[in-house]
């Protein structure tokens, strides 16, 4: 597209992977928040279901062979709930319990809007302008290679 953005169908589903390392600054086992900041390519109603898939690959240790699903179909409070195209809106899918998990420790994780679910009532396309995870941090890095 014109705004460089990956544009999801309204009909279908859509799909773009990604891969996270858990960076070294990052406060180890807490909580990560995932969202995806978008906009509706058109003024007309309805909401757009997002979803995320992801699996878990420690160092040293066997990955998930399944993944985990969150689903998200509003935005989050405080960003605006709008018919309006090119509106910057942010969906959460909410707190990943990271209980156990550390540094450089992997994340495969997949983005689809679910654009054939009865929740996704809007019927144009949604454009994702970036993906990303919040998390605690708790120093600016670590004093070893894979240890803090």
């Amino acid at each position: 597209t014109t705004n460089g953005t990956w544009l999801f169908a309204a009909t279908g589903t859509e799909v773009i992977y990604l891969i996270g390392q858990m960076p070294h600054a990052w406060k180890e086992g807490s909580t990560i928040s995932p969202h995806v900041h978008w906009y509706k390519s058109t003024s007309a109603a309805g909401d757009v279901k997002w979803q995320l898939d992801y699996k878990m690959f420690p160092i040293g240790e066997v990955g998930a062979s399944s993944f985990t699903t969150l689903t998200v179909s509003e935005p989050v409070e405080g960003t605006p709930d709008t018919d309006t195209a090119l509106m910057h809106m942010i969906s959460s899918f909410g707190d990943v319990d990271m209980t156990g998990y550390g540094l450089s420790d992997c994340i495969i994780m997949k983005v689809s809007r679910l654009g054939d679910d009865a929740a996704d009532t809007y019927a144009a396309d949604a454009a994702l302008m970036e993906f990303d995870i919040h998390m605690q941090l708790d120093s600016f890095g670590s004093d070893q290679e894979f240890i803090k």
